[in-house]
């Protein structure tokens, strides 16, 4: 019998980086579970995690992928490749670092928000400032997240951003 992880369907979209083994890449990049498939239950939430530290990325999977209700369908590096991977993955949320090369990350808010209207931008930052906050909510956040904060505020931040809600740590 097939693991839950060799059960996927096509890859959505083959711009993710991702943080698997390489053998089982193509299989995690992007898919839905067949498992998934024809069941009655609430839609999963999913989402593109964008921060320049590869090690940073891998321990939000994990956070992220503990949830039921959460799939990380992308990954990226930089601000660059973050608008491509979530222009390819279309998810419902993006979780976007405040600080990563190529760009400037409230700069590109409006760009995401524009090649996917429907995804809800929440901003991971070590900055507790209220000016950076307001301006990332302003670019068009909906949830602004301090990466000192308690694991269970980021899932509870992506669950209501996703459902057109703001949070602020």
């Amino acid at each position: 019998m097939a693991s839950p992880a060799t059960r996927r369907l096509a890859p959505r979209c083959a711009t993710v980086r991702s943080v698997a083994r390489p053998a089982a890449r193509a299989h995690r990049q992007c898919c839905s579970t067949v498992a998934d498939a024809g069941r009655d239950r609430p839609a999963l939430i999913d989402v593109v995690i964008a921060d320049d530290h590869a090690m940073v990325r891998a321990g939000l999977r994990l956070l992220l992928e503990a949830s039921p209700q959460i799939r990380v369908v992308g990954e990226a590096g930089g601000v660059a490749s973050a608008l491509s991977v979530i222009r390819g993955c279309s998810p419902r949320a993006a979780i976007l670092d405040l600080d990563m090369p190529g760009g400037s990350t409230l700069a590109a808010i409006p760009h995401v928000l524009e090649s996917c209207p429907g995804v809800a931008v929440v901003v991971l930052t070590m900055e507790e400032d209220a000016t950076l906050a307001g301006e990332a909510m302003a670019a068009g956040a909906r949830a602004y997240v301090l990466k000192d904060a308690a694991d269970a505020e980021l899932i509870a931040a992506v669950t209501a951003a996703a459902a057109g809600r703001t949070y602020v740590t």
